[in-house]
């Protein structure tokens, strides 16, 4: 598609329409920011050659000169450039605004008496967490507290038994005693 637009410059017909003062721009600055314009515009749109031959169009074209500019296909690539450029420009001032936010906010929770406090609260909640895992580690489970009690009860057992036995051999040697010292009584 070979679509062209004419931009017509003349510095010398350069007038006010209502007044027909003359601007107080000369030509060279005028021409200096055409072709700024020209090379902003260019550097978004369109390849670097074509850059080039329009640059110097600009600069060595006489006064009053008809230039023929192309529209160019660029403009699609320039607004994708422009978008994610907008996008990531916000994208970073958003991240920046939010980090500020966020520091600040923490500084004033952090100087407040109420985070002080809740810090307090755990270090204490910390501490008494180490102490139930030393008692967990160190303490005795029930099932080892019942077959400890068992085995008293087998050792009371035991030793009651023993305890009958030795009774009756007393009684035993009670009765052996009296039925000897009856009859040394009776011999004598």
């Amino acid at each position: 598609m070979n679509t062209h637009s004419i931009i017509i410059w003349n510095p010398t017909t350069l007038e006010s329409e209502s007044n027909n003062i003359q601007p107080e721009v000369d030509t060279e600055e005028l021409r200096l920011i055409l072709t700024t314009k020209m090379i902003f515009r260019r550097l978004l749109s369109t390849s670097l050659r074509n850059f080039n031959a329009q640059t110097t169009a600009y600069v060595s074209a006489p006064s009053n000169s008809v230039f023929v500019r192309k529209k160019t296909a660029g403009r699609f690539r320039g607004s994708i450039l422009g978008f994610f450029l907008g996008t990531t420009v916000a994208g970073i001032a958003g991240y920046s605004f939010l980090i500020q936010e966020y520091r600040s906010a923490s500084e004033i929770l952090m100087s407040s008496r109420s985070t002080i406090k809740i810090s307090a609260y755990l270090k204490r909640i910390d501490e008494l967490e180490k102490q139930v895992r030393r008692l967990n580690k160190d303490g005795v489970l029930q099932e080892d507290v019942e077959s400890l009690r068992e085995e008293m009860k087998n050792i009371y057992n035991g030793l009651q038994i023993e305890h009958l036995e030795l009774k009756t051999q007393v009684n035993e040697m009670d009765k052996d005693l009296a039925i000897l010292i009856k009859d040394a009584r009776t011999k004598l």
